[in-house]
């Protein structure tokens, strides 16, 4: 996350618990620029993740394995009579 983002998250906490009105302009000024900043800094990670997915695979794919929804199960193996393989 970048500084300017961590800045206008910590802004917004603080004008939501001053006036602990989601329909206040302040408040929706601050919710407003902390989404445009949060969208910047994601967008900004993720660019920097699919420049280096040459010398840095890892990373790029264990941060797009975290935004799948999918789960990755281990299905039972069958051998050559069919029979489940339950064992290691």
């Amino acid at each position: 996350m970048t500084h300017s983002a961590l800045k206008c998250l910590k802004k917004k906490i603080k004008v939501c618990s001053k006036f602990k009105d989601k329909s206040h302009p302040a408040v929706k000024r601050a919710n407003l620029k902390a989404k445009i900043e949060l969208t910047k800094a994601r967008r900004l990670f993720e660019n920097k993740l699919a420049a280096n997915i040459k010398s840095d695979k890892k990373s790029f794919y264990e941060y797009t394995r975290s935004k799948s929804k999918v789960m990755v199960q281990m299905s039972s193996v069958l051998n050559k009579h069919g029979q489940k393989l339950s064992d290691d």
